[in-house]
Order: structure tokens, then sequence, then C-alpha cells
């Protein structure tokens, strides 16, 4: 059983949009696209862990540009397959945890089901590194999924920091073990309580959206 998170979503870029074609997805994942359209128009954004490029697809319909970068080579190639616009697309490997590191600045910020896989003992890292990159007073999205019962992947252990880890199978017969954490609302709140402004928190069925403005 390989616990690498990276590897995973390497062998798993093939298959990663079938979770997108669910039935009980398809309502709520149009009113996502809806929404990001509708926020991020007009703006640069700069998209972390963007995977195959299924939201960066969206979001290209309205942006001025997309900034969209992922650690993994296997689904950047992929990503680069699709047709994106009328937005400007541009892709590159990048580390989460390295973005301080750059100084290209955007007006818009956008991150889906990142969130749930950075360890809660990293995470302020991981946003202040995020926010470093967004003008103040920019647009930040932040999306995950939300735990279902009888839908989700059960959750198999938790580790000292309250961390939570699944197995996953794929297509191939190979096991994983996943971390994937599911804040609450209150959660989510209070982390970005320091750096957000306007903030605006929407559930739906499998997803939650938290939509704000960096602090000047």
């Amino acid at each position: 059983m390989n616990a690498d998170q990276v590897s995973y979503y390497a062998e798993r870029a093939r298959d990663y949009e079938s979770i997108y074609s669910r039935p009980e997805r398809l309502k709520e994942i149009t009113e996502i696209k809806s929404l990001l359209t509708d926020e991020f128009h007009g703006l640069n954004v700069l998209e972390v862990a963007c995977g195959t490029g299924f939201w960066t697809q969206a979001i290209s319909q309205t942006a001025k540009s997309i900034h969209a970068t992922d650690i993994n080579q296997n689904v950047i190639d992929m990503a680069r397959l699709k047709e994106y616009g009328p937005a400007k697309v541009e892709f590159e490997i990048e580390n989460i945890f390295d973005m301080e590191t750059r100084d290209k600045f955007y007006n818009g910020g956008f991150g889906s089901c990142i969130w749930s896989h950075i360890p809660k003992q990293d995470f302020q890292f991981f946003l202040d590194g995020l926010l470093s990159r967004i003008e103040p007073g920019g647009k930040v999205i932040l999306m995950d999924n939300i735990y279902v019962e009888g839908i989700s992947t059960s959750i198999a252990s938790s580790d000292e920091f309250e961390n939570t880890y699944q197995i996953r199978k794929l297509s191939d017969g190979s096991e994983w073990v996943v971390m994937k954490n599911f804040p609450s609302e209150l959660e989510i709140r209070s982390m970005l309580s320091d750096v957000a402004d306007n903030l605006k928190v929407r559930s739906f069925r499998t997803f939650w959206v938290a939509v704000f403005n960096k602090k000047v």
C-alpha cells in the first residue's frame, strides 16, 4: 500500500475526471462553474493544483488570463491537450509550498480540492504562500469536498494532528493511503478569518466553496 499522494495523483490522472460525471454531482458542478465564471470575470488568475484542467476550462470562459500550476507533469500534460479561451492560459510545474519564491502577482487565486490534501499542521504555510502571490483586495476562491455518508470514501484512519486518511483503489488494482481532510464551515471560517474580507462559504451537496478578498 503506497502513501505517496503525488504519485497517487500521477497514476490516477487518466481516470480523475470521472468523479465529475457522477449523476449526484452534475447539478452542483454546473452551479459551481457558473459561480466561478461570474467571480473571476476579467481577472488574472493564479490556479494551484490545477490537475487535468477541468475547472481551468470553466474559468477560461470569462477570466482575462490563467496561470495554472500543478506538481505533477502527468496531469499538466493532459491539461495542455484541452481547449481554453478566450482567456490566455499557461501551465507550469510548481510545488504549492514554494509559491513565496515567485515575484509575479495576480488579482485572482483559485484552488480546488487541495485544502483537503494539505496536512493541518502545514496549512497556514500553504495559505501564506498562496496569498503572497495575490494582490491586496484580490479575489480568492478555495473549494473542496464535503464528506457525505454513502458517497464519500470511508475514513480509514487519523493521526496525531487530526488529519484523516482514506484507502483508495485505482483501476490497476493498486491500493493507496491518501490524506483527505474534511473541514467544517466553522474550521474554514476560522482558518481564513485573519486574511479574508467579504468571506462567503457556500455548501453544495458534495462540495463547499469559499469566496473572499485578500485583506488590504
